[in-house]
């Protein structure tokens, strides 16, 4: 296959990919003004049952009933109204980012192309062979990452709930007894008395579509926020919290990469370079972070407020330099040499470095063909090749809703 074929073929790939994100998404704006009118009249309902509980009479008593079922609906519509529009919103940006990181993939791929139609000696080819492989690999993990991120974006619209957060049936559901039927009277099915309602959660960040590590439960999970204390208005942001590990913890170091040359361009022995450089790498879970990132899950009937807990990583990295070939050295006693027989100068790191996941995928991406190996906390790996995750993660768990008790 020529260099122009293999260019055409991997632009192929990009516009394929491409072809999967709208041009331009426009991101929703009426979720919030929606939301904002449902909890004005969830508010009005209950302003005019206020104004009305100092009369009585059977019109006064159905008006309460009615309140008491449509204020509740109204607030649980609006809450659900937010909740879609974030996700919404998320679903746009998502599409905008893998958008335009695709067009600069295919800028970078016809720039390739040009350069190929000129590269004559074999080293120039093999750059270019290798240019390639890595746009289909970057291509492949910008569609990864999406989809993953959009199949958590489907699963927190599925938890919407238009409905009352009583797990009532609706706010018609109501019995006329003997004694209603002659006053013209209702009785409500559900009409209960319970607990106030819980604090308004503290604000955090939306998800973030743009990183596929968050709701992956091989790098962190979702932890339940606890209600803040009383406020007048709203309670203050979360903050990020940092909780290392101490340094003897078991099974939180993984194995080493094995020593590889980084960006290598030549085939086996074939024009080596005089000098070669190897690293390689190895990783530890020194701790997580509870992030800022929030989400809000229905369970039992009622909505409560989760953040991302983020697993953080630290790393070592040893080097190797040797000499190849014939180098010339002339001696102080003018005879001629060479460094080919000296032995190579290593570097063994023994400090521990902070990295993060979007880091150690840009440098797999970067050093396609040698596998990276994370430690999952509990005596195995999670291995990343090509810039991406080779273990197939877990899906994200879909909450589940049930009928309160």
């Amino acid at each position: 296959m020529s260099l122009t074929n293999a260019c055409t073929e991997v632009g192929a790939v990009i516009n394929r990919a491409r072809s999967l994100f709208a041009t331009s998404p426009e991101p929703p704006i009426a979720a919030g003004a929606a939301a904002a009118a449902l909890r004005r009249a969830a508010e009005g309902s209950v302003g005019a049952r206020s104004q009305m509980s100092t009369l009585s009479g059977d019109l006064i008593d159905q008006h309460a009933a009615f309140v008491a079922r449509s204020a509740p609906a109204l607030t649980a519509s609006a809450q659900a109204d937010v909740a879609v529009g974030s996700q919404l919103q998320n679903a746009a940006l998502l599409t905008r980012s893998g958008a335009s990181q695709l067009d600069a993939l295919a800028a970078e791929n016809r720039a390739t192309t040009a350069a190929a139609a000129g590269a004559r000696s074999p080293a120039a080819q093999r750059a270019v062979l290798t240019a390639l492989k890595g746009q289909v690999s970057r291509a492949q993990a910008i569609v990864g990452s999406a989809q993953q991120a959009a199949t958590q974006l489907a699963a927190g619209i599925r938890t919407a709930r238009y409905r009352a957060p009583t797990g009532g049936p609706g706010p018609d559901d109501q019995i006329v007894d003997a004694d209603a039927k002659k006053r013209g009277g209702i009785q409500l099915v559900d009409n209960r008395t319970g607990p106030a309602p819980a604090a308004p959660p503290q604000p955090g960040q939306p998800f973030a579509p743009g990183d596929p590590f968050v709701g992956d439960p091989r790098f962190g999970q979702w932890e339940n926020v606890p209600p803040p204390p009383p406020y007048v208005g709203t309670p203050p942001p979360l903050k990020p919290e940092t909780r290392r590990f101490p340094d003897d913890t078991p099974l939180k170091v993984g194995p080493t990469t094995g020593m590889y040359t980084p960006g290598k361009t030549w085939i086996g022995d074939i024009d080596p370079p005089m000098v070669k450089g190897e690293e390689e790498y190895r990783f530890r879970m020194s701790g997580q972070q509870a992030t800022t990132i929030t989400r809000m899950v229905n369970d039992n009937g009622g909505w409560h407020q989760q953040r991302w807990v983020q697993n953080l990583y630290e790393y070592q990295r040893n080097t190797s330099y040797s000499v190849s070939g014939d180098i010339g050295l002339r001696g102080i006693d003018g005879q001629g040499g060479d460094f080919g027989g000296l032995p190579p100068i290593q570097t063994i790191d023994h400090d521990w470095k902070p990295i993060s996941l979007p880091q150690i995928a840009v440098l797999s991406a970067n050093n396609a063909g040698t596998t990276y190996y994370l430690p999952d906390g509990c005596g195995g790996t999670i291995k990343f090749d090509g810039g991406v995750s080779i273990d197939p993660g877990a899906p994200p768990s879909i909450p589940v809703m049930r009928r309160p008790r």
